[in-house]
Protein backbone atom coordinates (compact mmCIF):
# COMPACT_ATOMS: atom_id res chain seq x y z
CA UNK A 1 0.00 0.00 0.00
CA UNK A 2 1.34 3.37 -0.98
CA UNK A 3 1.93 6.01 1.92
CA UNK A 4 0.04 8.91 1.86
CA UNK A 5 1.48 12.39 1.58
CA UNK A 6 1.59 14.51 4.50
CA UNK A 7 0.41 17.96 3.70
CA UNK A 8 2.59 19.53 6.31
CA UNK A 9 5.36 18.18 5.29
CA UNK A 10 4.55 19.43 1.74
CA UNK A 11 3.89 22.87 2.89
CA UNK A 12 7.14 23.22 4.09
CA UNK A 13 9.35 21.87 1.32
CA UNK A 14 7.41 23.61 -1.03
CA UNK A 15 6.32 26.88 0.45
CA UNK A 16 7.67 27.54 3.50
CA UNK A 17 11.56 26.88 3.33
CA UNK A 18 11.69 28.22 -0.81
CA UNK A 19 9.60 31.68 0.56
CA UNK A 20 12.19 31.86 3.82
CA UNK A 21 15.54 31.47 1.60
CA UNK A 22 14.41 33.69 -1.12
CA UNK A 23 13.31 36.61 1.32
CA UNK A 24 15.98 36.25 4.01
CA UNK A 25 18.77 34.63 2.16
CA UNK A 26 19.58 36.89 -0.76
CA UNK A 27 21.79 39.13 0.31
CA UNK A 28 23.87 36.59 2.27
CA UNK A 29 23.83 34.27 -1.11
CA UNK A 30 23.94 36.54 -4.22
CA UNK A 31 20.04 36.61 -6.44
CA UNK A 32 21.19 33.29 -8.57
CA UNK A 33 22.83 31.14 -6.34
CA UNK A 34 19.78 32.05 -3.67
CA UNK A 35 17.68 30.96 -6.73
CA UNK A 36 19.04 27.80 -7.15
CA UNK A 37 19.25 26.68 -3.64
CA UNK A 38 15.14 27.87 -3.05
CA UNK A 39 14.74 25.98 -6.00
CA UNK A 40 16.24 22.91 -4.92
CA UNK A 41 13.94 21.81 -1.80
CA UNK A 42 10.32 21.50 -4.20
CA UNK A 43 12.24 20.21 -6.94
CA UNK A 44 13.97 17.64 -4.89
CA UNK A 45 10.59 17.11 -3.09
CA UNK A 46 8.30 16.36 -5.93
CA UNK A 47 11.30 13.84 -7.67
CA UNK A 48 10.79 11.78 -4.33
CA UNK A 49 7.52 11.97 -4.22
CA UNK A 50 7.13 10.29 -7.95
CA UNK A 51 9.59 7.83 -6.83
CA UNK A 52 7.59 6.75 -3.89
CA UNK A 53 4.26 6.81 -5.98
CA UNK A 54 6.13 4.54 -8.13
CA UNK A 55 3.67 6.43 -11.55
CA UNK A 56 3.71 9.57 -13.06
CA UNK A 57 0.99 11.72 -11.15
CA UNK A 58 0.12 14.79 -13.23
CA UNK A 59 -0.46 17.04 -10.58
CA UNK A 60 2.88 16.10 -9.17
CA UNK A 61 4.62 17.08 -12.75
CA UNK A 62 2.85 20.47 -13.22
CA UNK A 63 4.23 21.11 -9.82
CA UNK A 64 7.83 20.56 -10.85
CA UNK A 65 7.13 22.36 -14.08
CA UNK A 66 5.92 25.28 -11.86
CA UNK A 67 9.42 24.92 -9.79
CA UNK A 68 11.54 24.27 -12.97
CA UNK A 69 9.97 27.89 -14.53
CA UNK A 70 10.28 29.67 -11.44
CA UNK A 71 13.73 29.24 -11.92
CA UNK A 72 14.10 29.95 -15.82
CA UNK A 73 12.31 33.26 -15.29
CA UNK A 74 14.73 34.06 -12.77
CA UNK A 75 18.04 32.97 -14.46
CA UNK A 76 16.96 34.22 -17.64
CA UNK A 77 15.55 37.45 -16.46
CA UNK A 78 12.86 37.11 -18.75
CA UNK A 79 10.57 39.70 -18.37
CA UNK A 80 8.10 39.14 -14.98
CA UNK A 81 4.95 39.51 -16.63
CA UNK A 82 5.70 35.97 -17.19
CA UNK A 83 6.11 35.24 -14.29
CA UNK A 84 2.39 36.30 -13.29
CA UNK A 85 1.44 34.14 -16.23
CA UNK A 86 2.89 30.94 -15.22
CA UNK A 87 1.49 31.31 -11.86
CA UNK A 88 -1.92 31.73 -13.52
CA UNK A 89 -1.32 28.95 -16.24
CA UNK A 90 -0.03 26.29 -13.67
CA UNK A 91 -3.49 26.09 -11.52
CA UNK A 92 -5.35 26.52 -15.03
CA UNK A 93 -3.95 23.95 -16.60
CA UNK A 94 -4.91 21.22 -13.29
CA UNK A 95 -8.07 22.73 -13.66
CA UNK A 96 -8.62 21.83 -17.31
CA UNK A 97 -7.21 18.19 -16.46
CA UNK A 98 -9.75 18.42 -13.69
CA UNK A 99 -12.50 18.88 -16.12
CA UNK A 100 -11.22 16.52 -18.71
CA UNK A 101 -11.49 13.75 -16.69
CA UNK A 102 -15.11 15.11 -15.04
CA UNK A 103 -17.03 12.42 -17.46
CA UNK A 104 -14.13 9.77 -17.23
CA UNK A 105 -14.47 6.34 -15.61
CA UNK A 106 -12.14 7.97 -13.18
CA UNK A 107 -12.92 11.50 -12.39
CA UNK A 108 -9.37 13.06 -10.62
CA UNK A 109 -11.87 13.92 -7.89
CA UNK A 110 -12.34 10.20 -6.66
CA UNK A 111 -8.28 11.34 -5.57
CA UNK A 112 -9.39 14.84 -3.57
CA UNK A 113 -12.39 14.13 -1.89
CA UNK A 114 -13.79 10.74 -2.78
CA UNK A 115 -11.49 8.32 -1.32
CA UNK A 116 -11.24 5.25 0.54
CA UNK A 117 -8.97 7.52 3.80
CA UNK A 118 -12.55 9.63 4.03
CA UNK A 119 -15.42 7.37 2.77
CA UNK A 120 -16.47 3.77 3.33
CA UNK A 121 -16.46 3.43 -0.74
CA UNK A 122 -17.71 -0.43 -0.67
CA UNK A 123 -20.54 0.43 1.66
CA UNK A 124 -21.65 3.24 -0.11
CA UNK A 125 -21.33 1.39 -3.82
CA UNK A 126 -23.00 -1.33 -2.54
CA UNK A 127 -25.95 0.33 -1.33
CA UNK A 128 -26.48 1.99 -4.89
CA UNK A 129 -26.17 -0.98 -6.32
CA UNK A 130 -28.56 -2.41 -4.27
CA UNK A 131 -31.49 0.79 -4.61
CA UNK A 132 -30.06 0.68 -8.73
CA UNK A 133 -28.79 4.75 -8.33
CA UNK A 134 -25.52 4.09 -9.48
CA UNK A 135 -25.96 6.27 -12.55
CA UNK A 136 -27.33 9.02 -10.84
CA UNK A 137 -24.19 8.69 -8.23
CA UNK A 138 -21.91 9.23 -11.34
CA UNK A 139 -23.78 12.40 -12.52
CA UNK A 140 -22.91 14.04 -8.92
CA UNK A 141 -18.96 12.87 -9.15
CA UNK A 142 -19.34 14.68 -12.40
CA UNK A 143 -20.92 17.75 -10.71
CA UNK A 144 -18.79 17.88 -7.88
CA UNK A 145 -15.82 17.49 -10.01
CA UNK A 146 -16.76 20.85 -12.25
CA UNK A 147 -16.56 22.44 -8.58
CA UNK A 148 -12.74 20.64 -8.00
CA UNK A 149 -12.55 22.46 -11.11
CA UNK A 150 -13.91 25.70 -10.60
CA UNK A 151 -11.50 25.98 -7.45
CA UNK A 152 -8.39 26.02 -9.45
CA UNK A 153 -9.39 28.40 -11.65
CA UNK A 154 -10.36 30.60 -8.84
CA UNK A 155 -6.71 30.52 -7.72
CA UNK A 156 -5.38 30.70 -11.55
CA UNK A 157 -7.10 34.50 -11.55
CA UNK A 158 -6.21 34.99 -7.65
CA UNK A 159 -2.50 34.46 -8.26
CA UNK A 160 -2.13 36.38 -11.83
CA UNK A 161 -3.34 39.32 -9.88
CA UNK A 162 -1.31 38.72 -6.58
CA UNK A 163 2.04 38.23 -8.81
CA UNK A 164 1.37 41.15 -10.75
CA UNK A 165 0.91 43.40 -7.76
CA UNK A 166 3.56 41.63 -5.35
CA UNK A 167 6.21 40.94 -8.38
CA UNK A 168 7.39 44.09 -9.96
CA UNK A 169 11.25 43.88 -10.00
CA UNK A 170 13.56 42.92 -12.46
CA UNK A 171 13.78 38.96 -12.73
CA UNK A 172 17.66 37.97 -11.40
CA UNK A 173 17.81 40.66 -9.12
CA UNK A 174 17.58 40.44 -5.42
CA UNK A 175 14.82 42.80 -5.17
CA UNK A 176 13.06 40.01 -7.54
CA UNK A 177 13.72 37.22 -5.36
CA UNK A 178 12.63 39.12 -2.38
CA UNK A 179 9.18 39.96 -4.09
CA UNK A 180 8.82 36.33 -4.89
CA UNK A 181 9.45 35.30 -1.49
CA UNK A 182 6.96 37.23 -0.28
CA UNK A 183 3.90 36.46 -3.06
CA UNK A 184 4.73 32.65 -2.16
CA UNK A 185 3.72 33.18 1.52
CA UNK A 186 0.94 35.59 0.49
CA UNK A 187 -0.85 33.75 -2.42
CA UNK A 188 -0.74 30.97 -0.12
CA UNK A 189 -2.49 32.57 2.38
CA UNK A 190 -5.00 34.25 0.55
CA UNK A 191 -5.51 31.95 -1.74
CA UNK A 192 -5.86 28.98 -0.25
CA UNK A 193 -8.76 30.08 1.93
CA UNK A 194 -11.40 30.56 -0.96
CA UNK A 195 -10.13 27.64 -2.86
CA UNK A 196 -10.64 25.86 0.51
CA UNK A 197 -14.14 26.83 1.03
CA UNK A 198 -14.94 25.86 -2.45
CA UNK A 199 -13.10 22.02 -1.55
CA UNK A 200 -15.25 22.13 1.83
CA UNK A 201 -18.71 23.16 -0.63
CA UNK A 202 -17.72 20.06 -2.84
CA UNK A 203 -17.31 17.82 0.05
CA UNK A 204 -20.73 18.48 1.88
CA UNK A 205 -22.93 18.23 -1.51
CA UNK A 206 -21.20 14.85 -1.77
CA UNK A 207 -21.83 13.69 1.64
CA UNK A 208 -25.59 15.07 1.13
CA UNK A 209 -26.32 13.30 -2.52
CA UNK A 210 -25.00 10.62 -0.56
CA UNK A 211 -27.61 10.36 1.77
CA UNK A 212 -29.77 11.12 -0.66
CA UNK A 213 -29.24 8.74 -2.99
CA UNK A 214 -28.75 5.92 -0.30
CA UNK A 215 -30.63 6.98 2.84
CA UNK A 216 -27.59 6.19 4.86
CA UNK A 217 -26.39 8.16 7.69
CA UNK A 218 -23.11 10.12 8.00
CA UNK A 219 -21.21 8.00 10.01
CA UNK A 220 -21.92 5.26 7.79
CA UNK A 221 -20.60 7.02 4.91
CA UNK A 222 -17.56 8.75 6.40
CA UNK A 223 -14.76 6.87 7.93
CA UNK A 224 -14.44 8.00 11.79
CA UNK A 225 -11.75 7.44 13.90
Amino acid sequence: MQKNENPLISIVFNIVIPSLILSKLSEQLGPLLCLIVALLFPLIYGLIDLWKQKKTNMISVLGMLNVLLTGGIGLFQVDNFWFAVKEAAVPALIGIFVLFTASSSNPIMKMFIYNDLLFQKENIENKLQELFQMEKFDSLLVKITYWIGASFFLSAILNFVFAKYYVVSAPGSEAFNNEVGKFMIVSFIVISLPCTVILMIAFWKLIKGIQSLTGMKQEEILKVK
